[in-house]
């Protein structure tokens, strides 16, 4: 989890599943210095729940993950009333262009 203060009076949060330690410590840094807040998770399933209590602007999620991948998340976020309107952003090294399709037509941006 990233440094942060109150999430009631926050701003500008985004949610970050990747689980590369050093490529998540690298991005989180870089946004953090712009100003945003980033909280970060490992795994599918950390991205879906922290996404229902957390309610972020924005999520940036690989696709390649353990415990639960990144196109299954997707599709459960999408499918949720309540986070389906929160736009998801496609950040793996995943080159197969066929998972590329598959996180579209879950729903990512």
């Amino acid at each position: 989890m990233s440094k942060g203060s109150d999430m009631s009076t926050r701003s500008n949060v985004i949610l970050f599943a990747e689980d590369d330690d050093d490529l998540r410590e690298l991005v989180s840094t870089e946004l953090e210095s712009e100003g945003v807040q980033v909280v970060s998770v490992t795994n599918g399933e950390e991205a879906i729940s922290k996404t229902r209590s957390l309610r972020p602007d924005v999520i940036i999620m690989d696709l390649m993950m353990p415990v639960m991948n990144g196109i299954e998340a997707i599709k459960k976020l999408k499918t949720d009333q309540a986070t389906s309107h929160i736009p998801i952003v496609v950040g793996t090294a995943v080159e197969e262009k066929e998972d590329s399709v598959k996180s579209f037509d879950a729903g990512a941006i």
